[in-house]
């Protein structure tokens, strides 16, 4: 395990969550969940089951073809997130949409905190509710 690792994280709900540690001190490890404010972090223990190598027990939803949901985060700093999709796919960036007017059209990484795997903010059947964070 090292900084900048990408890994599987649970938070204390029993949702996996892709992300990555972004602090080690002795045995514990500071987990960042990916797409989520730095508020949520959460700091396990090296050999916590809670941490498992990426993609363990999150699929690999970041390899995004034309026309795969998704949620967009908003513009701002207290941004909502909406349902979107890829339009357009370039190596690894994607150009997302949604059908919010407030939501404009952009080109990201695939690995942008801007986009996030569908149902991990908002309901599945609302596309404009901002979810809890993970659970810690």
């Amino acid at each position: 395990m090292a900084v900048g690792d990408v890994i599987d994280a649970k938070d204390s709900e029993g949702r996996w969550f892709d992300s990555r540690i972004v602090a080690i001190e002795g045995d514990r490890v500071k987990v960042h969940y990916n797409g989520w404010s730095s508020r949520w972090d959460c700091s396990f223990d090296r050999n916590d089951e809670s941490i498992q190598p990426h993609l363990t027990h999150t699929d690999d939803w970041r390899r995004l073809r034309i026309g795969d949901e998704l949620e967009i985060r908003g513009t701002g700093e207290r941004a909502l997130w909406y349902k979107g999709f890829v339009k357009e796919v370039d190596g690894s960036r994607v150009l997302v949409s949604s059908h919010k007017p407030n939501v404009d059209r952009q080109w990201l990484e695939t690995s942008s905190e801007h986009i996030c795997k569908l149902g991990s903010h908002i309901m599945p059947h609302r596309d404009n509710i901002p979810g809890a964070g993970p659970a810690s």
